[in-house]
């Protein structure tokens, strides 16, 4: 037995009673003695209000003393932090306030835009959504390849005061026109690529960046947003098959982000990659890790990225840092740089040959969560 406990009744020479002694027996590579002290500590108390009063309900009784019950209940709890509770697009304008001049955003070809620049942009694309009619409440479906100009495209529509729903033109054609039709987005923000995948008699703009960057922008809106408005659909692969959308508010964001500085690490000088699908909440996740906490938000090209290219050679080319990696993928990798101080592991169960392998030398997190909860 890993813990036994034996108690007799004891009876003195004249056999009147002499009161229950016990003993207990405990594997010591389990339990240390103050552990087992404790125990005991905890039925004698138990016990004893028993004799005093045996007519009390068991939901009466204390097993724990003051000291012990005040750091269940106060101390182990202490959790509270001081975290913004604001929506994304004022997030991300506090933070390009205090860093203008940080890098935000590294493209695939070595191209940089500051804090400042990404603030301009998503405001130029705010504009625009705005003349389009975008507001608050509304959705709106972004069907563009893995690039820089992503970023300020969902930026700006959360500073239209609307959500944004990311789908991967990588999907089948299927599921991707299942998608869009299913959140209703008022429009869809495409390219000349990918629009034949977005079904018909559904509005969207062709998205030419370089168009709206050279022309005179009309000012990014003012909006009102709450915290309980919707931030962005992330569409799971649903137990059905069938993909469901799963609409994520604003007021998590800033816990979120609070939480991956503390335990990640994540400064200025992080360089967090891109990896995941952009219909795939760790896109979210990487985005917000990067931008909301001034670090620089590492774009890499398909190309570049598992399966058609290497992790480590990557991550070594563009100066990555922080990474979030699935299990399945990461057993694929040869090599990582020493630079990269930071892996995160998620959506499946890690092997622990994995964690013997990554781990030393590095923070490594083994971390999952639901779409529901602001992805972790």
């Amino acid at each position: 037995m890993d813990l036994a406990l034996d108690l007799a009744e004891h009876r003195d020479g004249d056999g009147n009673p002499g009161g229950i002694r016990g003993a207990f027996l405990y594997a010591t590579d389990l339990f240390d003695e103050r552990t087992v002290e404790g125990l005991a500590e905890r039925l004698a108390r138990l016990l004893d209000q028993v004799a005093a009063d045996p007519t009390a309900r068991v939901s009466e009784f204390e097993v724990l003393d003051g000291v012990e019950r005040e750091r269940v209940l106060e101390g182990w709890n202490a959790t509270e932090r001081d975290v913004p509770v604001r929506p994304l697009a004022e997030l991300f304008d506090a933070r390009a306030e205090l860093s203008p001049d940080a890098v935000a955003v590294v493209g695939a070809g070595g191209e940089e835009w500051s804090y400042a620049e990404l603030r301009d942009r998503s405001d130029r694309v705010a504009g625009v959504l705005a003349a389009r009619g975008v507001g608050r409440g509304d959705l709106v479906a972004v069907v563009l390849e893995r690039s820089a100009d992503v970023v300020p495209v969902l930026l700006g529509i959360a500073k239209a005061g609307a959500g944004f729903v990311p789908v991967d033109p990588a999907y089948p054609v299927e599921r991707v026109g299942w998608m869009v039709e299913d959140a209703g987005p008022v429009l869809v923000v495409c390219s000349e690529e990918t629009r034949g995948l977005v079904p018909g008699g559904v509005e969207c703009i062709v998205w030419d960046p370089s168009a709206v960057q050279a022309a005179d922008a009309a000012p990014a809106p003012v909006v009102s947003v709450g915290v309980d408005d919707v931030a962005y659909v992330i569409y799971t692969s649903g137990s059905t098959g069938r993909p469901k959308g799963v609409a994520v508010t604003h007021r998590g964001i800033g816990n979120l982000v609070s939480a991956q500085i503390e335990r990640f690490a994540v400064g200025a000088d992080a360089r967090v990659l891109q990896l995941a699908s952009l219909s795939f909440d760790a896109s979210v996740w990487e985005l917000f890790m990067a931008l909301l906490s001034g670090a620089a938000l590492v774009m890499a090209d398909q190309d570049m990225l598992p399966p058609n290219g290497s992790l480590g050679t990557t991550a070594a080319a563009l100066g990555v840092t922080h990474v979030t990696v699935s299990p399945s993928v990461l057993a694929t990798v040869e090599e990582l740089p020493e630079g990269l101080g930071t892996v995160v592991v998620a959506s499946e169960v890690c092997p622990p040959s994995l964690v013997e392998r990554w781990a030393p030398g590095r923070r490594m997190v083994n971390a999952y969560g639901p779409t529901e909860v602001t992805v972790c």
